[in-house]
């Protein structure tokens, strides 16, 4: 992958990631929403971490995977949306995901060496 290839898909994700967070916090999900949005700032800021740490977040038990918005979870969502809801979010964490393990096979091609979509030194 070329670096305006991953470039490309750093900003896809970060626009992910933008709407993955506003879908939390309009209903209520402070805990994941806020770690959305440090993870964002980090790729926005060109910070490999930032794809590191929400990689890492999705996968295994208790994971942001099992996250389900639900009003009896104390989900701000009215029953009839509950399913749209989490088809949505069920769409945004794949779109992550594979994002997430595009700009990682992007770094590892390039042996870790900072680039334009994924600089280890950003803060």
């Amino acid at each position: 992958m070329a670096d305006a290839e991953a470039e490309e898909k750093r900003i896809v994700l970060v626009h992910t990631l933008d709407e993955t967070e506003q879908l939390l916090c309009r209903h209520g999900e402070q805990h994941w929403g806020d770690f959305v949005a440090e993870s964002r700032r980090l790729i926005e800021l060109r910070n490999f971490a930032g794809v590191q740490l929400i990689r890492s977040s999705l996968g295994g038990m208790g994971s942001f995977n099992d996250l389900i918005i639900h009003s009896l979870n104390g989900h701000r969502v009215s029953d009839n949306e509950t399913d749209s809801v989490n088809e949505r979010l069920r769409y945004l964490l794949d779109r992550i995901y594979e994002l997430c393990c595009a700009l990682s096979r992007h770094e590892t091609q390039n042996d870790g060496q900072p680039n334009a979509a994924t600089d280890h030194d950003s803060k």
